[in-house]
């Protein structure tokens, strides 16, 4: 029985940048796994690759984790707002009763 299966790297995994950047903004799923798959072909990168090939791997490793990261923060961020102009309105209705 086989209970762990490695395939093989290949030069598409470490040159085929684009792979790794193929999700939606708002699909954190997908980016969630292809952060993970970037890292992954990442840490199997180093040694076997040339160093400045690996870099290039490592920052569309990067760019995936602040395209999932943005869109959570942004999302915060308006959320916040959305508060503070709540509070005010509430804040100027209490005033004029």
């Amino acid at each position: 029985m086989i209970n762990n299966y490695d395939p093989p790297l290949t030069d598409d995994y470490i040159y085929n940048l684009d792979r790794y950047l193929i999700c939606d903004d708002d699909d954190s799923l997908c980016q969630f796994g292809q952060e993970s798959s970037c890292n992954a072909v990442l840490e199997l990168c180093w040694g076997n690759y040339p160093e400045k090939d690996c870099n290039t791997l490592s920052e569309t490793c990067k760019k995936i984790f602040i395209k999932n990261k943005k869109p959570k923060l942004y999302q915060k961020f308006v959320l916040s707002l959305k508060r503070i102009e709540k509070f005010t309105l509430l804040k100027r209705i209490q005033v004029k009763i």
